[in-house]
């Protein structure tokens, strides 16, 4: 009823079973309360008999006084779970017993470490920046990069593959890098990235010979000024034509995501840009994600 209500995630572990108990049969049972999850199935050519895979997944639930019995005996999920992590419950013990002052003291000499580290660590610094991609280094100028790997590395992070993103950029296209922070639930692509390549001319082509449509006529001017206004900022760079982000990026087999969108606030009518990656780029169907 929790994870129905929204309340409770559906990862987490159910307090009471909702089967009983799960079987797998020939046949589906004539009486009792059951589900079947799910068919059998012969297809394909790899049948090879009597399986798991060909049978009736069948679940059984508790009957209301197997559900009573369970449900009184069960403890209060605060009783057994760990609410206040081990780390915190030491900073508390330690802020209670030694004080305020003390705290800061050693928090001044954590960051005092810190700061000799990254003096320590600057040559090295330079020379892994001197091999970085031009849009890398401007996104990450003024981070010390193996700094944070080091501090990562000390906590045992579980996922080390953020600082290769910081130090290398992220891919938009092919397969994705799998995480231990997140439950893996592959999407494979649909483009290979050689086919998202060789189509990407002929894919800009057709974006660019659409026909505006009245609104987007409309917005063009105020497109074109928020635009200008982040390129002045640092954010964005251009404007260039086609023939100057060609020569800029040494192919012609570059795809454009989506004409900017401006969007206007109601009532106060204020132009907001936003960034689409739509269906017409195939950007999308080039990447295989596995969380």
């Amino acid at each position: 009823m929790l994870q129905q209500a929204d309340k409770q995630h559906r990862l987490a572990q159910q307090l009471i079973p909702e089967y009983r108990q799960i079987l797998f049969a020939d046949a589906p049972p004539m009486s009792g309360a059951f589900k079947i999850l799910c068919e059998p199935s012969t297809a394909g050519d790899n049948y090879k008999g009597a399986t798991a895979e060909t049978k009736y997944k069948i679940g059984f639930y508790f009957s209301p006084a197997e559900h009573f019995d369970r449900a009184i005996q069960l403890k209060h999920p605060a009783l057994a779970f760990h609410v206040v992590p081990d780390v915190l419950r030491v900073n508390f013990f330690r802020l209670c017993t030694l004080g305020p002052h003390a705290i800061a003291q050693m928090r001044i000499s954590a960051l005092k470490d810190v700061m000799k580290l990254k003096l320590e660590m600057a040559e090295q610094e330079k020379r892994m920046r001197e091999g970085m991609e031009s849009h890398v280094k401007v996104v990450t100028m003024g981070k010390p990069l193996l700094l944070w790997r080091k501090l990562l590395e000390e906590t045992a992070f579980a996922d080390m593959n953020v600082c290769k993103y910081m130090e290398e950029g992220v891919h938009l296209t092919g397969p994705e890098d799998p995480s231990p922070l997140y439950m893996t639930k592959y999407a494979p692509a649909t483009l290979t990235v050689e086919q998202f390549d060789h189509q990407a001319i002929w894919k800009r082509r057709a974006m660019t010979s659409k026909a505006m449509t009245e609104e987007e006529i409309e917005q063009s001017a105020d497109l074109k000024r928020e635009s200008m206004e982040e390129v002045a900022a640092g954010f964005l760079e251009g404007p260039f034509t086609e023939a100057q982000l060609t020569q800029s990026l040494g192919s012609d087999q570059w795809s454009l995501t989506k004409s900017r969108n401006s969007l206007k606030k109601m009532m106060a009518l204020l132009c907001r840009v936003c960034c689409l990656c739509c269906a017409d780029s195939f950007l999308q169907q080039a990447c295989a994600a596995s969380p």
